[in-house]
């Protein structure tokens, strides 16, 4: 019976997360309904805590509250220590759940849920962003409650956005699996990999679409679902034909070809005159030249105390999730946030079958979004620690339908 209670309890949260307009209509505190979700989780499944990725995350959590009690103003005021908490440990527990209880209906209805409110939310922007191309740039709920712009709440999340980098890799490796087997599938989730990818596109969020962009074209060429040593080879390889193709010329080639799909307002389009004069001059300013300025900020101050962190935290520049860490508490108390991270890829990839590599591969797309951006709450860590592996569950399972229809009708 819990279970059956979890799933529909979950479905809620992932309605809360995924569909803004509900918050109109239901004014509860963002900070809430995580606390709600995260503890009715643990009061149905306390076992749950003693993974290994929870523990090094509660780790992680005390640090960060011992830091906010010293006064360090990179964890101040509280919600700087407990909201970060309550993102990640609501998509971990998630994950934990669906492999340590291994119910296909749970997956099910996680992944129909999800995409089923990701479309209709991509739906209903695009007319928005026709008349104002930046909007979902600015899109979250906090700020439709800030900045009291209600259409906020009619646009696909910002975060969400970029959340989406992590997907597209295990999507287009189910397009491939099921091609010419499932024309069904094929075609369902075929409509619904281009639909995300336009809004991505549309959103303007330029790392997301290089990211998102990187991800697809390696869930298009990599076959193989297991690390043999010559599959590790071939990576290998093609990291370095990557390497000396993509050289200064090449990009902007490339450059030039993707601006006109732009428009000339777009925020897109302004980064990308910025890229080229770059890669022209060898000089950068705007949004580009402010972007290496604050990374430049954050990693002085790593290096100014790279063990224990930096004693001017109000000068960390919040544009590199993993960065600004790094230079808030040095490689030491770095070390749990480190280990929750790799606690739950190890987890999930051993668990995994046939989607292992993918997974990987989006990991890495995720790893780099977080090198590269802050992070943006859920938006970020509901798709890279739970939507993720379980679509890779998902996935698996249609696999798995798919090879016993094919054994029956050989045997037959």
């Amino acid at each position: 019976m819990k279970h059956i209670l979890y799933k529909y309890i979950t479905v809620a949260f992932l309605i809360f997360q995924l569909f803004p307009p509900i918050w109109l209509y239901i004014p509860i505190n963002e900070s809430s309904v995580l606390a709600i979700f995260v503890v009715i989780t643990i009061v149905l499944f306390p076992d749950l805590l003693g993974s290994k990725s929870m523990i090094f995350l509660l780790m992680y959590t005390l640090i960060t509250f011992i830091k906010f009690l010293n006064g360090n103003a990179f964890f101040t005021p509280i919600n700087n220590v407990v909201v970060p908490f309550l993102n990640v440990s609501s998509a971990l527990l998630m994950t934990i759940y669906a492999f340590k209880y291994p119910n296909i209906s749970y997956i099910k209805t996680i992944i129909i849920t999800t995409f089923v409110l990701l479309t209709i939310m991509t739906i209903i922007s695009i007319p928005q962003l026709i008349v104002y191309p930046n909007i979902i740039r600015g899109a979250s709920v906090s700020a439709a409650r800030f900045d009291n712009v209600i259409v906020y709440y009619w646009v696909i999340g910002y975060g969400t956005i970029h959340g989406l980098v992590a997907i597209f890799a295990p999507l287009v490796f189910l397009l491939k699996k099921t091609f010419r087997k499932n024309k069904w599938t094929f075609l369902l989730w075929g409509i619904e990999t281009v639909l995300l990818f336009y809004i991505v596109f549309a959103a303007n969020a330029t790392m997301a679409l290089l990211i998102s962009t990187l991800a697809i074209i390696a869930g298009l060429i990599i076959n193989f679902t297991n690390f043999t040593l010559n599959n590790v080879t071939k990576l290998v390889l093609f990291g370095v034909i990557c390497i000396l193709l993509f050289n200064k010329t090449t990009i902007y080639s490339l450059l030039d070809i993707m601006q006109p799909h732009f428009s000339e307002s777009s925020s897109n389009y302004v980064k990308i005159t910025e890229m080229k004069d770059y890669l022209t001059y060898g000089y950068t300013y705007g949004d580009l030249g402010a972007r290496e300025s604050l990374y430049k900020r954050s990693s002085s101050l790593f290096w100014e105390s790279p063990f224990l962190g930096t004693t001017k935290p109000e000068q960390i520049s919040l544009h590199s999730y993993i960065l600004d860490r790094l230079a808030a508490l040095g490689i030491i108390l770095f070390i749990p946030l480190f280990l929750t991270f790799v606690s739950h890829i190890k987890f999930v990839y051993k668990n995994l079958n046939q989607t292992k590599v993918i997974y990987v591969i989006s990991c890495c797309c995720y790893l780099l979004m977080l090198f590269l951006k802050n992070d943006f709450g859920t938006g970020t860590f509901l798709f890279a620690f739970s939507i993720l592996p379980i679509l890779c569950l998902y996935i698996e399972n249609i696999l798995f339908k798919q090879h016993q229809k094919n054994d029956i009708s050989r045997n037959g």
